[in-house]
């Protein structure tokens, strides 16, 4: 998928809001489209390797695949970013309450 299949994809909310409410078959491609191509890019980042536990799949499979089976791949994907994620949030908190500063400064 090329960035600009991808950036065409990203305006059709604000274009073609409609497609969203419906069961379109062509927005549904594309969404899938788009969610593969952006969750194999994320596979290729190296952060991926130290954050990881456990594999994950390098490609997002879709044939024969439900919504629900797909999000699960990619929350399998995405957990431990969020785990990473809300450590060092709550580690940059708490320097800064140590610091004496306020958290909403």
């Amino acid at each position: 998928m090329s960035v600009n299949a991808l950036s065409n994809f990203c305006t059709l909310p604000s274009e073609k809001p409609h497609l969203f409410f419906n069961a379109d078959p062509e927005a549904r491609s594309e969404a899938l489209k788009a969610t593969k191509h952006l969750y194999e890019l994320g596979g290729k980042l190296s952060i991926i390797d130290s954050v990881q536990n456990f594999p994950s799949f390098d490609i997002l499979l879709l044939d024969g695949f439900d919504n629900e089976q797909i999000w699960q791949q990619i929350n399998m994907k995405n957990r431990p970013f969020f785990e990473l994620f809300d450590k060092k949030f709550g580690e940059l908190r708490n320097m800064i309450v140590e610091s004496g500063q306020s958290v909403n400064e």
